[in-house]
């Protein structure tokens, strides 16, 4: 083929792709134009002008490529370099350069009207709070004045997305003075970036073009600036809604678990340190509460310890501070003080259930498996003593502490103040029979009444009977609670001063033996604030105390003769019981146990039996 041919050819193979290139930038051009004149409002703006610019730089890398094509063909199809080829060459660079430029300010233009329409947006939402709308016109004024502004198209857009979001935030929440605290805020920082923006472009553009990048620096800080801001905002109001929504989730969480605890009775006054039961004197009862300690804390021990003790021997106020000591050391589950004078706290059918609600609010491993067996529809208070052990406090403990050797300690304190015995003795016998998986264990005091007797008799525990401790310690310990007591009564202790404390304890300490309901006595007659403590202090000391001093004491061995008296007897048994009460008034010193058939002849007018 000749050269002329080639050449001819050539040409008109370049006139082609040109006229095909020129064809694809108008339509491109003509694409943007017609999105352009699209008016929407707030975030649907933002959307679309993020899609056109993709498609603005697809399009534009379209052209690139279908360009570099162009000539990449145009040098493999041509023999030799010729001033033609260089021309037609030059001419469709220089083409793709113009046509970039105008997909450029394509995409501002875009960035920027998505930005004032959401500004826009952001007017109309905010009429609930004019001063929001205020500030928000300022910015909107500055960016519609000074058009230089969107030379940063990648600002305006991030602006214009956040502006998007912060109309989505008004929308959803309510006209409150918590959000209103939040948008002033925002109002302060539109009115001063919108008039420090405004100054920047009034001293530096005369010619309403950004020339110098220190100029455009600044106006990119000041619109970051804004942005941040709603992010702010944005954050707070979030973590505001999701601690409310966390708070307001806690709050059914625990309305149902109330709900659920419910089904278990409440006892009021039956838990440790309520009412005003009073905790040994301090320096008093150490080495019984250390023994105690010792117990409680040593997995090989008995599960059950049982403190027992005459009336007046002080078993209610050892137990409160066993109770105590065990709080502040973790180790309390839960304790239930009976009482003969509430009818809830003498009713056994009630103890564990108000245990096992106690055990859920100290421990939520046990709560857990608790509130699982309570959605049962069932009323556990009537169930039998021995379902109610099982279903409510054993099960649920070994499944919480299956692999764990924490030791929890449950404490039931005058068992023998429950009015149905019988109830009683069958509590003791399961709890001793069903000994746990775990290290749970049951601390129980009361009088060693035949019941409790029977009822401790069927499985092995451990045991003390407060009579057993030696006298001398005892009276050492009641020695201490009333010099200790007796000396925070200010006039008692103003009249004797440095030789406190006067005889007259000493002799309160001797008359009170071993029992500790005596000294208790003692100290409410004389403290009394309707009194003279100094003379009440020499009464009580006196042979014989005025008859309202020992009335405590009075109360006390009242009830134990009315219960000696409360069972169906015939004459004979009564005439016995008379007489053995008869023999311990009359008995110049102590009589020990076992020495009582000794005497009994001699007032029953019987021989002692074998």
């Amino acid at each position: 083929m000749s050269t002329n041919k080639r050449f001819k050819k050539l040409g008109m193979s370049l006139k082609k792709k040109f006229t095909n290139l020129k064809s694809d930038l108008t339509h491109s051009a003509a694409k943007v134009e017609h999105e352009m004149d699209i008016k929407e409002s707030g975030p649907s703006v933002l959307d679309r002008t993020a899609s056109n610019m993709s498609m603005e730089r697809k399009e534009s890398d379209s052209v690139k490529n279908h360009g570099d094509n162009a000539d990449a063909q145009t040098l493999v199809d041509k023999p030799l370099i010729a001033r033609e080829d260089t021309t037609i060459h030059v001419q469709t660079s220089a083409l793709s350069k113009k046509e970039e430029v105008t997909k450029s300010r394509r995409v501002q233009q875009l960035a920027y009207e998505g930005l004032k329409e959401s500004l826009r947006t952001v007017e109309r939402c905010s009429d609930f709070f004019p001063p929001l709308k205020s500030a928000t016109n300022a910015v909107l004024e500055v960016i519609e004045r000074y058009e230089t502004v969107k030379d940063i198209p990648d600002k305006l857009a991030d602006l214009a997305s956040k502006f998007g979001l912060l109309v989505n935030l008004l929308n959803s929440v309510d006209n409150n003075d918590s959000i209103k605290d939040r948008l002033n805020g925002l109002v302060t920082t539109f009115e001063e970036k919108a008039k420090v923006i405004a100054a920047k472009l009034e001293r530096s553009m005369a010619a309403r073009v950004i020339e110098s990048s220190e100029d455009k620096s600044f106006i990119t800080r000041e619109l970051n600036a804004i942005a941040f801001s709603i992010d702010i905002v944005l954050v707070d109001v979030n973590l505001k809604t999701n601690r409310s929504v966390n708070l307001l989730q806690e709050s059914v969480s625990e309305l149902r678990v109330i709900a659920l605890l419910d089904k278990l009775k409440y006892v009021a006054g039956a838990g440790f340190n309520h009412e005003d039961r009073q905790g040994c004197t301090n320096g008093t009862r150490i080495m019984l509460l250390a023994d105690l300690l010792a117990w409680a804390t040593d997995p090989e021990n008995e599960h059950v310890f049982w403190l027992n003790g005459m009336a007046g021997t002080g078993k209610t106020t050892v137990a409160e501070t066993f109770c105590n000591l065990l709080f502040h050391r973790g180790l309390l589950g839960a304790s239930f003080f009976c009482s003969r004078k509430k009818l809830d706290r003498r009713n056994v059918r009630l103890i564990i259930p108000a245990l096992a609600k106690g055990l859920a609010r100290a421990y939520p491993e046990f709560q857990t498996e608790l509130l699982k067996i309570l959605k049962d529809d069932l009323d556990f208070t009537g169930l039998g003593l021995e379902d109610q052990y099982l279903t409510l406090i054993l099960q649920p403990a070994e499944k919480a502490y299956a692999s764990s050797s924490k030791m929890i300690v449950l404490v039931i304190d005058a068992l023998d103040e429950c009015e149905d015995t019988q109830a009683a003795e069958m509590f003791l016998k399961t709890v001793l029979l069903r000994k746990p998986t775990c290290g749970l264990r049951l601390l129980v005091t009361s009088r060693p009444e035949s019941k409790i007797l029977k009822g401790f008799g069927s499985g092995s525990h451990a045991s003390l009977r407060l009579q057993d401790i030696e006298a001398h310690l005892v009276k050492g310990d009641i020695a201490v609670f009333l010099r200790n007591t007796l000396k925070e009564v200010e006039d008692l202790y103003t009249e004797y001063g440095s030789t406190w404390p006067p005889a007259e304890v000493q002799t309160i300490v001797d008359h009170a033996g071993t029992l500790f309901i005596y000294a208790a006595t003692a100290v409410k007659y004389i403290s009394d604030d309707h009194g003279d403590p100094v003379e009440r202090l020499a009464k009580f000391a006196s042979i014989q105390p005025p008859v309202n001093a020992v009335e405590g004491i009075d109360e006390v061995y009242a009830y134990v003769l009315a219960e000696a008296f409360s069972h169906k007897l015939d004459d004979a048994e009564i005439a016995r019981i008379k007489a053995c009460l008869s023999m311990v008034v009359c008995a110049l010193e102590p009589i020990y146990s076992g020495q009582e058939g000794l005497f009994l002849p001699a007032f029953c007018g019987s021989s002692p039996r074998k």
